[in-house]
């Protein structure tokens, strides 16, 4: 979800001198800067690494699904390096340093051409459509074609997806196919919507415009692809 400017400071441990000012900040989207969140905290004991609940450990390395993720939401995810800290006498006590994600990737030089060297935001692992498979309410894995967000509404957009104007707006229909041909109806039965066929088996994006490209309204709406029909809401 969106995270305030305190969110951001809180996060990295800074303290502002106007914390009124820095309150009423700007909501900025999910985004690869964080505010992270640790899952698990691995320790090194005797040249190995421990195991922890959550994780799978297959020799050093370690497997993590998460399962509490929502369908249509982003994710990042990083893993970081720390030591111990420590004390000499030229030094004093030094404290546990921790690589930060920017510094997990490759300096390359800034487009400004200034010269300056800036890290690369991560690498995203893009997963194919076709492998994906959903869980229904009953924990079962399902293919049923079914639509998300539903109801959707312009709050949601703008705090979870970042998109404050019609450009970002979307309704994503999952498990469709290749050739699929989706249709909106209002409730009086006319078509608001028809897509072309569908190019690629996975999932679909409906950007909320009608078949005069203007922005459907709220209210009730009727969905088919091929024989499978459902219902959506639309909440401005």
């Amino acid at each position: 979800p969106a995270s305030s400017t305190a969110d951001l400071f809180a996060a990295e441990g800074v303290t502002a001198e106007d914390s009124e000012a820095l309150a009423n900040g700007t909501d900025f989207p999910g985004h690869a800067a964080g505010p992270y969140k640790m899952l698990a905290d691995i320790p090194y004991t005797d040249g190995s690494f421990a195991m922890v609940d959550g994780f799978m450990k297959m020799g050093d390395t370690y497997m993590y699904t998460d399962t509490k993720v929502a369908i249509g939401l982003m994710y990042w995810y990083y893993v970081a390096a720390y030591d111990k800290g420590g004390s000499s006498a030229n030094h004093g006590t030094v404290p546990s340093l921790e690589s930060y994600y920017t510094m997990c990737y490759p300096m390359v030089a800034a487009p400004d051409g200034s010269g300056n060297m800036i890290s690369t935001a991560p690498p995203a692992t893009v997963v194919s459509l076709e492998t994906l498979t959903y869980k229904d309410l009953d924990d079962k894995e399902t293919t049923s074609i079914f639509v998300s967000p539903n109801p959707w509404k312009l709050s949601i957009m703008a705090k979870y997806h970042g998109a404050d104007n019609p450009s970002g707006y979307f309704m994503r229909f999952y498990n469709v196919k290749s050739g699929d041909i989706v249709k909106i109806y209002d409730v009086t039965g006319n078509l608001v919507y028809e897509s072309d066929a569908i190019t690629s088996s996975g999932s679909w994006d409906w950007n909320l415009l009608s078949r005069t490209r203007n922005q459907v309204s709220t209210g009730v709406y009727f969905w088919k692809v091929g024989e499978t029909t459902g219902k959506l809401a639309v909440i401005r």
